[in-house]
């Protein structure tokens, strides 16, 4: 039995085992500043754990961190995460940050699709460990006739010896 919970400790407010149907319905969270018992949002992180069909939404203007691990077809959606994102074991995760975010750390997860303004993209550092499909990453729009920007960051490299030291560059498919 899954027992879900949002508790918070200390400066850590910890979602867990959240669970939506696996016919698609998934089952929504909101984190409000009420919920962070008073912790200034620039000192507080989240983590986000063991969650499956879910979508958390954090309605906190500005959060330190947030940290998303072991889960599986979620949505997480926030404003602005001061030093970023960290993903880890997770498959089919979508992170939209709707202001600022300067690091996306993907670590062993698996259909990883970012969503980021365009504005925010010049400061955005994403680093991928241990990722066996691509990351998507769809840079958000401005103005509404503006187009959106996709590209994927690749998950495969090769290395070749050249001209006496090793080159490594990303692996195309045709």
């Amino acid at each position: 039995e899954r027992t879900m919970s949002k508790t918070l400790k200390g400066n850590r407010l910890e979602i867990t085992k959240f669970e939506g149907k696996s016919n698609g319905e998934r089952v929504q969270v909101e984190i409000t500043d009420k919920d962070l018992g008073g912790t200034d949002g620039l000192k507080a992180t989240i983590l986000i754990a063991d969650c499956k069909f879910a979508v958390i939404v954090v309605n906190v203007p500005k959060i330190k961190q947030i940290n998303i691990a072991n889960c599986k077809r979620c949505g997480v959606v926030f404003e602005t995460a001061v030093v970023g994102v960290d993903v880890t074991n997770s498959q089919s995760v979508d992170i939209q940050g709707k202001g600022k975010f300067y690091n996306a750390d993907l670590d062993k997860s698996e259909s990883i699709k970012i969503y980021a303004t365009k504005a925010n993209a010049s400061n955005m550092t994403i680093l991928s460990n241990g990722c066996y499909q691509p990351t998507t990453v769809i840079l958000l729009p401005a103005k509404e006739d503006e187009d959106v920007n996709e590209g994927v960051i690749p998950c495969q490299f090769k290395s070749l010896f050249v001209d006496g030291k090793w080159v490594t560059s990303p692996v195309e498919h045709e």
